[in-house]
């Protein structure tokens, strides 16, 4: 895989991302919220704090605003509340994977 990893080492975002969003597939993420979802699926707890700490959401407000961004790539709730805070909902972890990655 030839993509830039966006969360470094220290899960902060890289400066070259800082002040722009990333497109892919027709799905426009900001820089925050492509950040969270790949430490979302990482299981990366500190790098989801960083993006929210970056973002200045909550991560009540930033799974509402990947939600309503991948609602129309994949026609359902990607992002889902459990016991433990936000999980990809595992029916649709593939292709959040494909997406950001």
């Amino acid at each position: 895989d030839d993509a830039p990893d966006v969360v470094g080492a220290t899960g902060t975002l890289p400066d070259a991302f800082a002040a722009q969003g990333i497109a892919i597939d027709g799905v426009s993420l900001s820089e925050c919220e492509h950040a969270w979802l790949v430490a979302l699926l990482k299981g990366d707890v500190a790098g989801q704090r960083d993006a929210l700490a970056s973002s200045a959401l909550t991560d009540d407000l930033m799974a509402d605003a990947v939600n309503e961004k991948l609602f129309d790539y994949l026609g359902d709730t990607a992002v889902e509340c459990a016991a433990d805070g936000y999980v990809v909902v595992e029916d649709y972890r593939e292709e959040v994977e494909g997406l950001v990655r």
